[in-house]
């Protein structure tokens, strides 16, 4: 597998609290993206410390493969953690973060999920989205309160619904199949405020390796503004493991 991974600050904005981790080089093969919030450092905090957290417990299971078990339990020891530490530092209250976690084999992405970054899958000149965001103008959608039209420019869209560091957190579990040449994209909400599926569907017809794909997705953002900071991680399914 061939992977590329990228983070930036953006435009306007002077700190990124997004994280990416990338661990493709031995299994089990595992790609994340977070975006931290809580404003200042404890945004940065938050993402990091869920980053490092599920490292952590992946380490610990000693595993070549992972269910989706095990990364909604990455996932709830994350979580653990972040509580624990807003308890005992008064200064990082309210933090939390988005965490969009894959794991990902020769046949199968796995994913856990909460928040507003999201995975893709592009396979046959088709992107697919595979998560659904946890925020409360997709609660609005479902529930047939808003079309997508208006949900665009909705005042409160940024809201998020279900992230790490909230009490009882249950992360989305799901897992797809995919074959030599799919491509897997995971991202931060920097990309996806400004390119719905089919605008990235578009974007990803063209290029041919991961790094073309995540160079093309970031200037597209910066282009349209990056107002906010902008994360992707692309892995395309090869015959080889753990190219990176």
């Amino acid at each position: 597998m061939k992977v590329y991974a990228s983070t930036l600050t953006g435009n306007i904005r002077t700190h990124n609290e997004d994280c990416v981790y990338v661990h493709m080089d031995k299994k089990p093969f595992y790609v994340l993206v977070a975006d931290g919030m809580g404003g200042a450092a404890a945004g940065e905090v938050a993402s990091m410390m869920t980053a490092y957290c599920v490292k952590q417990f992946i380490e610990d299971l000693k595993k070549e493969e992972l269910s989706g078990q095990d990364l909604a339990q990455a996932v709830t020891y994350a979580n653990d953690a972040l509580l624990a530490e807003i308890r005992v530092n008064d200064k990082l209250t309210g933090m939390g973060s988005t965490v969009t976690l894959a794991g990902i084999t020769q046949s199968t992405v796995t994913l856990a999920h909460v928040g507003d970054s999201s995975a893709y899958l592009f396979s046959d000149n088709t992107l697919t989205k595979l998560t659904k965001d946890h925020t409360y103008v997709q609660r609005l959608l479902d529930a047939g309160k808003l079309n997508e039209e208006t949900a665009k420019t909705y005042p409160l869209k940024n809201v998020i619904t279900r992230a790490v560091g909230m009490t009882e957190l249950c992360a989305d579990v799901s897992s797809v199949q995919w074959k030599p040449e799919d491509v897997l994209l995971l991202c931060s909400d920097g990309l996806t405020c400004y390119a719905d599926a089919s605008k990235l569907q578009e974007l990803l017809r063209e290029p041919k390796t991961p790094e073309e794909i995540a160079e093309k997705l970031i200037d597209f953002a910066l282009q349209a503004g990056g107002k906010d900071n902008i994360s992707v991680a692309v892995i395309q399914n090869t015959q080889t493991e753990g190219e990176a």
